[in-house]
């Protein structure tokens, strides 16, 4: 599922977790001891293993499916089937994800071992609700699915078919996708309420239904934080239905980055978000459009809310009551603050300027202009089924018209690619043009000629499901692209990958080569990375050095070059950022100092750029 593709090199950060903990192992299907202590003698039920795992163990779950087998008191008869719940009242983590024979947290891969807290019964019986959480607990879920619950029983139990949470201290949700789950009263995939933080990643959340909240009810949280996260389809019913996706009362603080809301209705206000009686709230490269209430907000109601703050964020095509496209059918308020925009595209707002409306805050380089959104239903043509596309076209005016400085900035977009790229952040919740992302996360592309050869480098952050690279090579005017052989990738990596290749028949009498690499997923999908341009000189000698390498943070630079050319010589990060930049005039010689006291240790980039060439050196910092 997208989604979760999106925040899997995200979460992994989270991963390297303290080997002290204890750990308790999950298997459908295992045939050993059931003690849990390995994979071979793994639990079966995982009711059992969370009763019987430590205060603050972690729980790895294989993949398989895992169904509720008693009531919260142990019941397991039948007349107190849909009372079946994984209740759980102690501070736990629990992480699907894993195929059963992995060591490491990092190892495991949720978008392939499925995890599934399924409630489904048989016989046209669900649970009431896949989890009850409750006491002053810490618990993390993390890597699952969860689908088929229908809160409908008494009291509670008509709220949160998918988690409901009740005073606790904290709770973290990341890369979970949530099908088919509906309460008849509030939260219909989540219902959480007292809580000191609840923290969302990387979730999907799709076709929830309820009264208040078809996704989430929150209720009295001290900090409400959703990142990377998208809400597809969820609906607020029942007549008064308030909140499509998210309903949320007495917050201390909200904030809402990188995250996506489609296709979400309320039958009464807030078509995505409804907020009451909260402080404050920041949104910050956002996406709306395609949400609808019957009465007011098409994509957020406020209601006796203080600050509600919006930077690079998109609101366009939100209906309100009379079925109109208007400001008021994005951001509706009554008894609150001006609501305020930065930086964003709301429709009908006649972008900053004299005509903005009098009921907004203007703080600056508002748009009102057709973001052009790529097709969002993806490969299978349905809405909200997991693998919807989010992004923009070419042209499209939410292209590097963000707030690179704005609050909260998420370091990668919905899709997982970098936020801010060369100094420039997009608006909305994808990064670039739909479609012309791959799952690879580039440092540094480059080429050098030595002689007769040619030389192409390239170094990735992240690799996610990448089989090989193809080399492929052109030169001056011609179209046809020869394949020149291949490199093995990664496949699954959060480290930096340093790869090359050697053309060793350069193109004689060429004026420019031109190189790119075509990534292939171990799907077989593909995508071209950027081009890269050789002009040969076959007279030219260049030699740049830096030393000691490795280095304290203080080196020399040396470069001799058999023409006199000037250029520019830095210093790059990973992510490409420049520390060090200087001019030089055309010289043969250039010796230079170079003082970088303050950087962390890694690998960095030496770079000499003339308007015909560019040469590059590593150097590691410790």
């Amino acid at each position: 599922m997208r989604i979760s593709t999106f925040g899997l090199l995200v979460s992994l950060t989270f991963a390297l977790i303290s080997n002290s903990q204890a750990q308790v192992f999950v298997k459908a299907g295992a045939t050993g001891a059931g003690d849990g202590s390995s994979w071979t003698d793994a639990y079966t039920d995982l009711q059992d293993a969370i009763d019987a795992a430590p205060g603050g163990a972690e729980l790895w779950v294989a993949a398989g499916t895992y169904t509720p087998s008693r009531t919260t008191s142990g019941n397991t008869s039948d007349n107190k089937a849909k009372e079946r719940t994984f209740f759980i009242n102690k501070s736990l983590s629990l992480y699907g994800g894993f195929a059963g024979t992995e060591s490491q947290l990092a190892q495991r891969n949720w978008n392939s071992n499925h995890a599934i807290i399924d409630g489904d019964l048989g016989n046209g019986k669900r649970v009431y609700q896949l989890f009850r959480i409750q006491q002053q607990v810490s618990v993390t879920i993390d890597g699952f699915t969860l689908q088929r619950a229908e809160a409908e029983g008494p009291s509670d139990q008509s709220d949160g078919a998918g988690i409901l949470a009740h005073n606790l201290s904290t709770l973290t949700l990341r890369n979970l996708d949530c099908y088919d789950l509906e309460a008849k009263r509030d939260g219909g995939i989540l219902h959480i309420t007292q809580l000191s933080q609840l923290y969302i990643e990387g979730c999907g959340f799709y076709g929830g239904e309820s009264k208040k909240g078809g996704a989430l009810h929150a209720d009295n949280l001290s900090n409400l934080t959703i990142v990377n996260s998208y809400f597809c389809g969820n609906e607020a019913d029942g007549g008064s239905g308030m909140g499509g996706a998210i309903y949320a009362t007495q917050l201390g603080s909200f904030t809402l980055t990188g995250s996506a809301f489609t296709n979400n209705e309320a039958e009464n206000h807030g078509g995505a978000i409804y907020l009451k009686n909260g402080s404050a709230t920041t949104l910050t490269n956002n996406t709306f459009t395609n949400n609808e209430a019957d009465n007011h907000g098409g994509a957020v109601y406020l209601s006796s809310y203080g600050a509600f703050n919006a930077y690079n964020t998109i609101f366009w095509d939100n209906e309100d009551q009379n079925g109109s496209q208007h400001v008021a059918a994005s951001v509706w308020y009554t008894n609150a603050s001006l609501p305020s925009f930065r930086n964003c595209i709301l429709k009908g707002s006649q972008g900053s300027g004299a005509n903005w409306p009098a009921t907004l805050t203007d703080a600056g380089n508002n748009l009102d202009q057709n973001p052009l959104f790529a097709s969002l239903a993806g490969p299978d043509g349905q809405d909200c089924s997991g693998d919807e596309v989010i992004g923009v076209s070419s042209g499209s005016p939410a292209l590097n018209n963000g707030d690179p400085n704005a609050p909260n900035l998420p370091a990668v977009d919905l899709n997982n690619q970098a936020r801010v790229q060369d100094g420039l952040v997009d608006i909305g919740a994808a990064e670039g043009v739909a479609g012309s992302t791959f799952p690879v996360e580039w440092l540094d592309l480059s080429v050098e000629q030595r002689g007769s050869q040619g030389i192409v480098s390239w170094r990735t952050a992240q690799e996610i499901n990448t089989s090989h690279f193809v080399l492929e090579r052109t030169y001056d005017q011609q179209d046809l692209w020869l394949a020149l052989g291949e490199v093995a990738a990664a496949g699954f990596s959060d480290q930096p990958q340093a790869y090359s290749f050697t053309d060793t028949d350069l193109p004689q009498g060429a004026h420019n080569v031109y190189y790119r690499l075509r990534q292939i997923d171990l799907d077989g999908a593909w995508a071209h990375s950027p081009t890269l341009t050789l002009t040969m000189d076959a007279t030219r000698i260049l030699q740049l050095t830096a030393f000691p390498n490795p280095s304290e943070g203080h080196f020399q630079v040396s470069l001799t070059q058999s023409e006199a050319e000037a250029g520019t010589l830095r210093v790059l990060d990973a992510m490409g950022r420049s520390l060090y930049a200087r001019y030089i005039s055309a010289a043969t010689s250039v010796q230079a100092t170079i003082d970088l006291p303050q950087v962390s240790p890694g690998l960095y980039l030496v770079e000499w750029v003339t308007p015909l060439s560019r040469h590059t050196r590593r150097i590691e910092i410790r």
